[in-house]
């Protein structure tokens, strides 16, 4: 008799029978004998040690200069450049919107606002800058309204309005 079989007896405690002899229940797993048993902490595992691999011989690795190529007869004389190690090292003033250490908090008039269908609102201001708004979302500010523009946290700057309305700008000009 299969499992397909069983399923065509149509008495209830005889397909139970048939299903329970073709399939026996497994044997329950022996309970742990009770004297067998600790309540001591098991000792946590030793410490790993990482191996390392003994450091191969150095190698020596060499250079060759490539000679530069002459100059030809047309050629102004080049004047010696000073050796790198002797000048002092400065770091490259790129000014405008790579200058990341230039903190700004202003207060100023917005002397007009730019504003098209869906598109993000521009501001000029009494001091001669002109901003754009990161985002479309309308903020309301009117001619002659007075905003705060700062740093953000992160990065980037932030224009508060006088009612507190923040939302994030960038600088055009």
């Amino acid at each position: 008799v299969s499992a397909q079989n069983c399923s065509d007896i149509e008495d209830r405690s005889d397909r139970l029978a048939c299903f329970d002899q073709k399939f026996p229940a497994p044997e329950p797993t022996p309970e742990p004998d009770p004297t067998q048993l600790s309540s001591e902490p098991i000792a946590p595992p030793p410490p790993v040690r990482p191996t390392v691999e003994p450091a191969a011989e150095t190698e020596q690795i060499t250079t060759t200069a490539i000679p530069s190529p002459s100059p030809s007869p047309s050629a102004p004389p080049q004047s010696d450049p000073t050796p790198a190690a002797t000048q002092s090292p400065q770091k490259p003033n790129k000014g405008g919107i790579f200058d990341f250490d230039e903190v700004v908090d202003f207060e100023a008039e917005v002397t007009s606002v730019r504003v098209r269908d869906k598109q993000r609102p521009v501001y000029a201001f009494s001091n001669g800058q002109i901003w754009m708004q990161s985002s479309s979302r309308p903020v309301g500010l009117n001619k002659g309204d007075t905003v705060r523009i700062k740093n953000a946290t992160f990065q980037g700057y932030m224009l508060i309005t006088k009612h507190g309305q923040s939302i994030r700008v960038r600088r055009i000009q």
